[in-house]
């Protein structure tokens, strides 16, 4: 009776030890970003290979969907989804991989570990298990097992004193961590951070954040949301000196001192209204009836328009010569004045008898590209021949600047324009007839 009871005791011992052997086993990981922060509270999808030592064919494969902890921790129990009984450990060395979101991070060795270690002492045992042998099982160790891994690594000289506070994390760990040290962020306190969340006491300023948003030398696009969709809320940039740049309210509308548009804006300038200028110079000189000075903020292109009225004060045949040049001066300037005749404008009294109280009038205009800087335009005229007479009145000389950006000054193929048919163009000769 005594044997069978020892038997029974025996066999439910045995089916013990099994219940206790698991069919799992863990896996711990901290993850980090490429930069070394850590990847705190994310959805990360671990994948979990068993290769044999090929490390091509995969004998075992379960994956996790997980969340990481505030420091970055996945806890993972190998062998809860597929079933690790389907491997033969014997048959060949194993190796594990792990993959997370579809990126392989490495692939080790796997090592026995005390419950296989136990496992193996059972095939040692032969004949009759006896009450003692059972008792022994109670105190079965591995002392003399060596890891060299194990023996190399931190996790060896981690103490009972180490560990009393694992389940105190906040209390007792201090982190340090160079790259978090460098950043700015290091510098941030809580004085910084008390109004975060109440930005009305900052009144949309915050440069006296010790971080304030650099929004001027961002590589991307930023969108600021306003408050409102009217002039209630804006937003407004300023120079150092505290001047608005440029200010957008929440109807659009654009305000300041127009400099932050100084790229983007056109620009005009003209001089008009009553006047008279008799004309005095013959062919090959020049008078200048009138001119407009603009500083142009950026290259660009000027269109620039004059228009008045010529009154014929002679009987003979008059004829009046106008072009619009910039920064030129057709007077001591080959160039300028080669210039000035391709944009010429040629005005007569077709030699009508009585022609002193007749008037005719004119308009003209010109593309002219510049580069940035201070530029005047000319409205230079000449009547060609000595014994005409020619007054030019009430010219109005109008500038209005384009801008085309770049860095260097603008071509004429910023400005569209249709193909002009080629003319040949030949300087009037100074042999007028008609006069008296």
């Amino acid at each position: 009776m005594k044997k069978l009871f020892l038997s029974i005791i025996a066999i439910s011992y045995s089916v013990f030890l099994l219940a206790q052997i698991p069919t799992q086993f863990k896996y711990q990981a901290v993850l980090r970003n490429t930069d070394g922060t850590i990847m705190a509270e994310e959805n990360v999808t671990v994948v979990v290979s068993i290769l044999k030592s090929d490390l091509t064919t995969s004998v075992f494969e379960e994956t996790h969907s997980t969340t990481t902890t505030i420091h970055g921790l996945i806890n993972l129990n190998i062998g809860s989804i597929e079933d690790l009984n389907t491997i033969n450990w014997t048959m060949d060395e194993y190796f594990i991989e792990i993959s997370i979101n579809e990126t392989v991070m490495g692939t080790s060795q796997l090592l026995s570990v005390p419950y296989s270690l136990h496992a193996k002492t059972a095939e040692t045992i032969t004949g009759t298990i006896t009450e003692n042998q059972i008792s022994d099982l109670d105190h079965f160790t591995t002392t003399d097992e060596t890891d060299p891994v194990y023996n190399a690594s931190v996790a060896s000289e981690i103490t009972s004193t180490d560990t009393s506070y694992w389940n105190d994390k906040l209390d007792s760990y201090n982190e340090i961590d160079p790259l978090f040290d460098a950043s700015v962020a290091s510098g941030v306190t809580s004085t910084d951070t008390a109004n975060w969340n109440n930005k009305s006491e900052f009144d949309g300023d915050f440069s006296s954040l010790y971080n304030s948003p650099n929004l001027a030398n961002t590589t991307l696009e930023k969108n600021i949301p306003l408050n409102t969709n009217d002039a209630t809320s804006s937003l407004n940039i300023t120079k150092n000196n505290g001047a608005s740049v440029m200010k957008v309210d929440g109807t659009g509308r654009i305000t300041g001192d127009g400099s932050g548009l100084s790229n983007v804006k056109p620009l005009l300038n003209y001089v008009g209204g009553d006047q008279r200028y008799q004309i005095t110079a013959n062919y090959g000189t020049y008078n200048n009836v009138r001119s407009v000075t603009m500083t142009a903020p950026s290259n660009g292109v000027c269109f620039v328009m004059a228009s008045g009225y010529v009154d014929w004060e002679s009987i003979n045949w008059d004829v009046l010569l106008l072009g619009i040049l910039c920064d030129q001066d057709p007077n001591i300037s080959w160039i300028a004045e080669d210039e000035w005749y391709h944009y010429l404008n040629i005005l007569t009294d077709y030699n009508c008898p009585d022609s002193s109280d007749q008037y005719t009038s004119f308009a003209q205009h010109r593309c002219i590209p510049v580069s940035a800087g201070m530029h005047t335009f000319y409205l230079w005229a000449n009547k060609h021949s000595a014994m005409a007479k020619v007054k030019v009145a009430d010219v109005n000389l109008s500038v209005m600047f384009f801008p085309t950006g770049g860095t260097g000054k603008s071509t004429n193929n910023a400005v569209l324009k249709e193909d002009e048919p080629v003319i040949k163009r030949e300087r009037i000769p100074n042999t007028v007839s008609g006069y008296n």
